[in-house]
């Protein structure tokens, strides 16, 4: 089975990713894998934590049922985020990884 078959699948609702890393080629390359290999649309970068959480904090946009999460994040590392996002009850159904 390739990636594209693997994907998600039509009728299921995609859920809402956020990529977190300081280095935005990384960012740029997660966004495009899961695109274009798995088939997500509902992708969300950012380079710092604080823009992570300021973003949703807004009201604007629904926060993210994923996180992938950078550790070595520099102004606020990965688990300060993480502490952050779950201390906010914009937050509280969320899934992380570090």
């Amino acid at each position: 089975m390739d990636f594209k078959e693997s994907g998600v699948r039509k009728h299921a609702r995609q859920p809402r990713i956020a990529i977190v890393d300081d280095i935005p080629d990384f960012v740029a390359s997660m966004t495009e894998l899961f695109q274009d290999c798995w088939g997500y649309s509902k992708i969300s970068g950012f380079c710092s934590g604080p823009d992570f959480l300021e973003h949703y904090r807004k009201g604007e946009n629904e926060p993210p049922d994923i996180v992938f999460l950078d550790i070595d994040l520099p102004y606020m590392n990965g688990l300060d985020v993480l502490k952050c996002a779950l201390l906010d009850d914009i937050f509280k159904k969320l899934f992380s990884s570090l």
